[in-house]
């Protein structure tokens, strides 16, 4: 719907702005986990498809994410 249903997400960190550089991806086994990555190397991720969560750091600059399928 080109955006019209989006709302905004909490738990982001006060210094996410619109230029912060980085990489989405949504979870194509879970519509509802969206994960983004940003150029301090912390990873993030929305698995309820409201609140974002840090759950990794000290990677690089994050400049792209792939979600890989489970193997089970």
């Amino acid at each position: 719907d080109d955006g019209a249903s989006w709302q905004r997400l909490g738990g982001w960190p006060e210094y996410v702005h619109p230029g912060s550089h980085g990489a989405a991806a949504f979870d194509p086994s879970e519509p509802e986990t969206f994960y983004v990555g940003f150029s301090d190397g912390s990873l993030w991720r929305a698995g309820d498809g409201r609140d974002f969560e840090c759950f990794l750091t000290g990677l690089p600059h994050v400049t792209a994410i792939t979600v890989m399928p489970d193997a089970a």
